[in-house]
């Protein structure tokens, strides 16, 4: 079952012991010939640490979890590259009762930097477009949907649980390809790249 981390809640922990250990360090320095320089050494130490640390805190917290985030955020955050898209073209004949751990017709299998050269198996099992897409973008059409647990008990960490409802929270909406309800039939179509209007979100 999946589990949300943040690991900016780990770095005031890791200051108090940074501390700590500085303190003691300086107290042990003291006593000996030269501890000034060897003191100053271990502030600038603790001082850069700190400012990575502070920054790495920032950063946590202005990116959102990816089960927050929309694609119109996910379009600004990094440099689009022109993408290689494997979907899923088959309808699911998975079991109801298992569906969340199956993919469904339209689902991003997975992406691809640049062009990949694709086997025979997978040309003709799946689709395969190309899509401008942002690192982040990418990452958004792999991730699972998935709901908060309904189970009281915290997971490690007292981080909440998750529930995995779906393998993806987007897919590809094949109508807007040209793509028939009935078409199963797997393809290469690589003389357009396609943009994110093609693309839904699950519910």
């Amino acid at each position: 079952m999946p589990q949300r981390k943040s690991y900016w809640k780990l770095i005031p922990v890791i200051a108090k012991n940074l501390f700590l250990m500085a303190r003691e360090g300086i107290i042990s320095l003291y006593k000996k010939p030269g501890w000034r320089i060897s003191a100053v050494i271990v502030v600038v130490i603790i001082v850069i640490g700190g400012v990575f640390g502070y920054r790495a805190w920032q950063r946590d917290r202005m990116i959102p979890a990816l089960d927050k985030l929309s694609l119109a955020q996910a379009a600004k955050m990094g440099t689009k590259t022109t993408d290689e898209l494997l979907i899923q073209i088959e309808n699911s004949k998975c079991d109801p009762a298992m569906s969340s751990t199956c993919y469904q017709r339209g689902d991003v299998v997975l992406t691809v930097e640049g062009e990949k050269q694709w086997s025979e198996a997978e040309t003709e099992g799946f689709l395969i477009i190309k899509m401008d897409l942002t690192p982040t973008e990418a990452q958004l059409l792999t991730h699972p949907l998935e709901t908060l647990s309904a189970k009281q008990n915290p997971g490690p960490g007292g981080q909440p649980n998750f529930d995995q409802k779906q393998l993806r929270r987007f897919a590809v909406d094949l109508s807007k390809i040209g793509i028939a309800p009935d078409d199963q039939s797997g393809r290469l179509i690589s003389d357009k790249v396609f943009t994110s209007d093609i693309l839904i979100e699950k519910k």
